[in-house]
């Protein structure tokens, strides 16, 4: 796995979106870190704080090729990278804040569902964020 698909890239930017609408806030800095922590929360619990945050390192790592910058976003706990994703996000243009989140999240995505399938990441997300509709088609 070297890239995102595509629905994982719309389902992390829609995830984005919602956490700036429910906060009345186009600060997409804050919205993904919120993201993370609504993750670390649901994910946490299946694979081990250390199992997320080792998935979530390669997701950098794999993001790196599109977005050098993402390698500023340390994941030494999770308070560190909830507040590295904000700092990093917060030193981007505000128009390229939204695109770099989706791709470390739709990384994120991708990779997570070659673990654990699927399925169940959707339910894991349909968990956190109920109010949205996760199953997202991709387009061809």
């Amino acid at each position: 796995m070297t890239k995102p698909n595509a629905a994982d890239l719309m389902l992390a930017a829609r995830l984005c979106e919602h956490e700036c609408d429910m906060h009345a806030s186009p600060d997409y800095a804050a919205a993904a870190a919120r993201v993370f922590e609504k993750l670390f929360a649901q994910f946490a619990p299946l694979v081990g704080a250390t199992g997320f945050l080792a998935m979530f390192g390669r997701s950098i790592t794999l993001t790196k090729s599109d977005v050098p910058t993402v390698a500023n976003v340390l994941t030494d706990g999770p308070y560190d990278a909830a507040k590295s994703v904000s700092d990093w996000l917060r030193a981007l243009p505000p128009d390229e804040a939204l695109a770099a989140a989706a791709r470390l999240y739709g990384t994120l995505f991708t990779l997570m569902t070659t673990f654990i399938g699927g399925t169940l990441l959707r339910q894991m997300l349909t968990a956190a964020w109920p109010t949205i509709d996760i199953n997202v088609e991709e387009t061809p």
